[in-house]
């Protein structure tokens, strides 16, 4: 589950990134193809995106602002990295360390 949840906030991250690039190439080169290509590409991520945080939000032990939130932060360039790497990687250390309800432990925080 949690490498799901991972692997769409990072791709979601990375197609924004590349959209950012394509959108420099459209109003510096007047190269506009990048923009008409990944615009929909990075669309379709983002509902991925959004649906999946969705659908495992109770699985996380997420509330409605986390949920909210991380879907904010998706829209915010490298926002993201910083859900996959500061929410999602930490809980799933936190359950590989056995932690369930228990506060996450400085060993799991480590891995």
């Amino acid at each position: 589950m949690f490498e799901r949840v991972r692997t769409v906030a990072l791709i979601e991250a990375i197609s924004y990134m590349v959209l950012m690039v394509a959108m420099v190439l459209k109003y510096a080169a007047d190269q506009p193809v990048g923009v008409q290509i990944m615009g929909p590409i990075h669309g379709v991520i983002v509902l991925i995106y959004v649906g999946v945080l969705w659908q495992l939000r109770s699985s996380l032990g997420w509330d409605h602002q986390r949920l909210i939130t991380a879907i904010a932060l998706g829209a915010l360039p490298l926002g993201g990295f910083w859900v996959e790497r500061n929410w999602l990687a930490v809980r799933q250390a936190h359950e590989s360390c056995g932690g369930g309800d228990q506060p996450i432990r400085e060993a799991c925080r480590r891995r």
